[in-house]
């Protein structure tokens, strides 16, 4: 007979958090005692075939966790029945003992050392069991379009089993060395993920750590994917003294040309061992004199090697005079000034070779960022028909730096300024880009589903192949976009082979997700085509070369990379959308992450 613990609603959050917390081998005194015995201990007591019954019912999985709908409907009453399975490793199919598995709002117990579980006198349909245990995730499951749910293989009948599929972190550890091999202690590292948006691969920082006293780091619970870990800059002893030193930034991978190629790519399970072993350079005094930088106070010094890290100096401003002063290391760097100056941001950069020698003092003088004017066009290449009106295209365009080590931060063409009000853009019209700092950038834009851009020019350049430079306070062009409606459509369907994974087209269209990739365009969209049966379509699909594929799973694809967009190539079929008119393409599943 099945024994039942009745716990207070609020038991499973502190579940979950000690089990989180045992790992690091910590356990708060909130949780000593809890009706008697510790959420641990209620835990351990139980048999792993027992269920805890909570009186308000269980947390919910969090969004992205949500429920398959079955044909019988979720959570629908049907005579008791035992719901039984197994939770796994998705990488090595081994059982995980001691999950904590979760059916519906009142049901929850953890797996035996054989990673079985079992729930009895159940009385609801459709809801699969949910699983979590500290070094796993949980798996989606994109077999239904539209819902995610946790990755289980699952059956209705009492005798047939589940498989709950938890997917291992990535751990990535090593240890930090002097040139001596000696074990550096407090030196900083940095964990940085390269990511895709908008087809355009960028590089942030995840999280840092500081090194032991035995000069090792280590960072977990991470999901696979592309990875760098690089040490931070850390001076030794006073940084204004003569003889002061300090550890220069050190990356593995070393940065390279192609984003992929200074990455670690890392699949779900894989632990990585990455030892680094900064070098050393003495610190130089660097002066010089600031201009522009108006009734602001404050001037904010950044300083960054060639690889993009940054070097923590501390600076002196003095703002009457304009003269600075910072220790910096020996080799190429270089050096940003910042004002905030409201509603302006004042800046300028400068590259410096450190030592100076000769030079004694250096200049660095601030300006305001570039504001772009804009025009927008319409051109109504299909008229509306008799008893219907033009839809305007509602179109608006932005720029987005192209450089990958920057944020994916949007500025966006806005109304003209009219004293203290603004002129409500409605399609074509004026329009100004204001603060775009000093970069490389490319246009973008959002419409109406029939309208695209047509063409794109700032002065000669044509920003629909070409990315805008901005090199100071002014753009030296004014860029005009023309917009058309007369987008065509395109059509997939998938073809019927062993390939595919089910063996037939019209299973694995459930469980597919099929893009066009623009080529040779840099402001065209990629487009995801919604599926009915097994057909796949598209409307409002801008003119164009495009690459179809079809993927088992939704995954960001940096088809702005020319290298990445190569490979794809390969991988799908080539079409071309004319206006007005529909494309075709018969394509086959692609498996695995791209």
């Amino acid at each position: 007979m099945t024994r039942r613990l009745h716990l207070t609603p609020w038991i499973l959050p502190l579940l979950m958090l000690t089990c989180c917390l045992g790992r690091l081998g910590q356990t708060p005194k909130v949780f000593d005692r809890i009706q008697g015995a510790s959420p641990l201990q209620l835990l351990a007591d139980a048999e792993p075939t027992q269920q805890i019954f909570f009186g308000g019912g269980l947390q919910t999985p969090s969004p992205v966790q949500r429920f398959y709908v079955s044909a019988g409907g979720v959570g629908q009453n049907t005579a008791p029945h035992t719901v039984r399975g197994t939770v796994v490793n998705s990488v090595t199919g081994e059982p995980i003992a001691r999950a904590l598995v979760q059916l519906g709002g009142d049901l929850a117990t953890l797996t035996d050392h054989e990673g079985r579980f079992e729930f009895t006198g159940v009385t609801q349909s459709g809801i699969p069991p949910w699983a979590m245990k500290p070094g796993y995730f949980q798996m989606r499951n994109f077999g239904q379009v539209g819902f995610d749910a946790p990755a289980v293989s699952a059956g209705s009948r009492d005798d047939e089993a589940l498989v709950v599929k938890l997917v291992p972190e990535v751990i990535i550890s090593g240890t930090v060395t002097g040139q001596d091999g000696e074990p550096l202690a407090e030196i900083p590292v940095h964990l940085k993920v390269l990511t895709v948006s908008d087809g355009i691969s960028r590089w942030s920082e995840r999280e840092g750590t500081r090194t032991n006293s035995e000069g090792q780091y280590r960072f977990y619970d991470l999901e696979a994917g592309k990875y760098a870990v690089a040490t931070g800059f850390h001076t030794e002893g006073l940084a204004d003294a003569d003889a002061s030193i300090a550890y220069v930034p050190a990356r593995f991978p070393a940065k390279a040309e192609l984003q992929d190629t200074g990455a670690m790519a890392l699949s779900a399970g894989d632990h990585r061992e990455v030892n680094l072993s900064p070098a050393v350079e003495k610190l130089y005094p660097v002066s010089g004199v600031v201009s522009g930088y108006g009734e602001s106070k404050i001037v904010v010094f950044r300083a960054e090697t060639p690889e993009d890290e940054e070097i923590t100096s501390s600076s002196r401003f003095s703002a009457r005079t304009g003269e600075f002063h910072m220790m910096l290391p020996g080799g190429n760097c270089l050096l940003s000034a910042t004002a905030f100056l409201q509603p302006q941001v004042l800046q300028g950069k400068l590259t410096l070779t450190v030592p100076l020698g000769q030079q004694r003092m250096v200049s660095l003088a601030l300006e305001p960022p570039a504001t772009i004017p804009v025009d927008i066009e319409e051109d109504a290449a299909n008229q509306p028909s008799e008893g219907t009106t033009a839809q305007p295209s509602q179109a608006t365009i932005n720029l987005v730096n192209a450089d990958p080590n920057s944020s994916y931060a949007p500025l966006f063409a806005a109304p003209l300024r009219h004293g203290d009000g603004f002129e409500i853009p409605t399609g074509a019209g004026p329009r100004q880009i204001e603060g775009v700092a000093p970069g490389r950038y490319r246009l973008m834009y959002s419409a109406q589903s029939s309208w695209y851009i047509s063409s794109a020019m700032c002065g000669g350049i044509d920003l629909t192949h070409e990315d805008l430079a901005i090199a100071g306070s002014a753009a030296g062009c004014s860029i005009r976009v023309v917009f058309r409606n007369d987008a065509g459509s395109l059509h997939a369907t998938l073809k019927d082979s062993e390939d595919n994974g089910l063996g037939n087209a019209g299973a694995n269209a459930t469980r597919a997700f099929v893009y066009a990739l623009p080529v040779g365009d840099l402001v065209r969209h990629v487009v995801a085509l919604g599926h009915s049966g097994t057909d796949f379509s598209a409307d409002g699909v801008a003119p164009g070369r495009y690459v179809v594929l079809a993927l088992d799973h939704p995954q960001e694809l940096a088809f702005r990379d020319p290298e990445a967009l190569r490979r794809y190539e390969g991988l799908g079929q080539d079409v071309v959308v004319a206006p007005n008119s529909r494309a075709d393409a018969e394509i086959s599943v692609v498996h695995g992450d791209l």
